[in-house]
């Protein structure tokens, strides 16, 4: 299923003119990004000497590729699956296969990489390796600024963001500094582009990132804020326009990332 390339066309006649709904966007585009195959590795258990210091096997790189408004925003290896893994031999790969759940994304969303990898070696004189399978994305529009003002920096203060709560911990303030995590529903995170703070004159704080993760179905983000105000506005950049997208792969590499 991928509910991204689902086209409605609507016919309709005014003043005797006939009016079609635009082209759909052009479907994303899968395509080798990279091939590494590592033989069985020497010594005891095959492990004490192993070429590039890898497990043997086939680690594939693919790159989906999207055009048009807006871009990829995030990429969900639970949903994700590598299905087939072959070489030209027919010989199955798929060994202790996974998907590496951080995938590299460019600042446009116009492009992610996902990595996979297996334990299969390819036969001898085998020439390329086929790869079948599915990649769950979400994808956005654009994004809007939200101002939360007046949010407190202390311990356990809470505001609203859509239909959720964001909590405030681990908040410590020293030497003008202050650092602050922000915890919520992972599905009210997924939502947030990035954060900006701005002092009660609506002027800038300077911030960085200190970090982002999850535990189960709540998200958190932390920064460090250079200021010792004891509330300031929370500008939150959200996703606009956010859809789920799942992306059939069926890809074949050799030397020459024949796609």
């Amino acid at each position: 299923m991928n509910r991204s390339f689902l086209t409605v066309v609507a016919v309709a006649a005014v003043a005797g003119t006939a009016w079609s709904a635009p082209p759909a966007p052009a479907a994303p585009k899968v395509s080798v990004a990279g091939l590494r195959v590592v033989g069985i590795g020497y010594g005891e258990g095959g492990r004490e000497a192993q070429a590039f210091n890898e497990s043997s096997g086939v680690g594939l790189a693919v790159v989906v590729q999207t055009s048009g408004a807006g871009g990829i925003i995030a990429f969900d290896e639970n949903a994700s699956s590598l299905d087939e893994l072959t070489d030209s031999t027919g010989k199955n790969l798929l060994d202790e296969a996974s998907i590496w759940p951080f995938p590299k994304l460019t600042k446009d969303g116009k492009a992610v990489i996902v990595e996979m990898k297996a334990r299969g070696v390819p036969a001898p004189g085998a020439t390329d390796v086929h790869a079948r399978g599915k990649l769950s994305l979400t994808t956005a529009t654009g994004s809007k600024a939200v101002k939360v003002p007046n949010v407190v920096l202390a311990n356990d203060k809470t505001f609203k963001l859509g239909t959720g709560t964001v909590t405030l911990s681990e908040v410590e303030a020293t030497g003008g500094q202050t650092s602050v995590t922000f915890k919520g529903p992972l599905a009210v995170f997924a939502a947030i582009r990035g954060m900006k703070f701005m002092d009660a004159q609506g002027q800038p704080i300077e911030s960085s990132s200190a970090g982002s993760g999850r535990m189960n179905d709540v998200a958190m983000a932390s920064y460090r804020l250079t200021t010792a105000a004891k509330a300031v506005t929370v500008e939150i950049d959200q996703w606009q326009g956010m859809k789920p997208v799942v992306v059939p792969f069926d890809v074949k590499a050799g030397l020459g990332l024949s796609q």
